[in-house]
Parts: C-alpha cells; sequence; structure tokens
C-alpha cells in the first residue's frame, strides 16, 4: 500500500470520528435525544458501537453553566469511545461547562474490532 494511501485512510477516518463529515450524514436531528427522567439529573441510553458509521448518536442539552459529565457506565471493550463534535474527540470520560445549545454526541469503536455492547450517560450539575 502507498504511502498516499495511507494518508488518505488516516484523514478519511479523522473526519468521520471527529464528526466533520458523518458517511450517513447524521445531523443532530437525525439523532435520539437522550431524557432525563423525572427529577433526575442524568440519563443513560445502551447500544452496541461499530468500527465504521453509522454510529450511535445521542443529543442532549442543559442550561448554560452547567457542568456536563460524559462517561460509560458499562462498556465491555476499552476501545470504546465518544466525539462530541466541537467540544471533545475521542474519550471515555470528560466533564465540561455547557452552553445553553444541543449538542451531539457519537459513540464508536476508536480500531477496527467486532460491534461491543455500551451502557452511556450524561449528568448534569
Amino acid at each position: 500500500m502507498s504511502m498516499k494511501a495511507v494518508m488518505i485512510g488516516i484523514a478519511t477516518i479523522g473526519s468521520l470520528v471527529a464528526g466533520i463529515g458523518s458517511a450517513d450524514g447524521q445531523e443532530a436531528g437525525n439523532c435520539m435525544p437522550m431524557r432525563l427522567s423525572g427529577n433526575e439529573a442524568s440519563a443513560t441510553v445502551s447500544g452496541t458501537a461499530e468500527w465504521g458509521p453509522p454510529f450511535p448518536c445521542y443529543t442532549f442539552g442543559g442550561r448554560a453553566g452547567q457542568t456536563a459529565t460524559l462517561k460509560f457506565t458499562k462498556a465491555k471493550d476499552i476501545n470504546t469511545a465518544f466525539t462530541v463534535p466541537g467540544v471533545v474527540d475521542n474519550q471515555n470520560r470528560y466533564s465540561f461547562k455547557m452552553k445553553s445549545i444541543q449538542y451531539r454526541v457519537e459513540i464508536y469503536q476508536t480500531l477496527r474490532a467486532a460491534p461491543a455492547p455500551f451502557t452511556f450517560s450524561v449528568s448534569f450539575k
């Protein structure tokens, strides 16, 4: 394989993982919303992380200034990660101060691997 082919492959994977150009065209409107239940300050989803697109995609939002903590509560494979475009890339746990907007999170396998189950949560303070 030529160096040019390797560089094109790396650039393509980087774009997909960073959310710059999801191959399936998922925008925030096509993602599943993460809903809070009752008076709880967290939301949890479960699914299967794949190596390639389409990636499981979820949305969440809160008040400006709140701290959102995103993490896997269960992930069978340490290879499972998430990206919040414009905020953070390729993490398994991350906290940040939110703006008053909707955020999109994509969950995936960072390396080629068999699909792996996950449970992912977002909590707010």
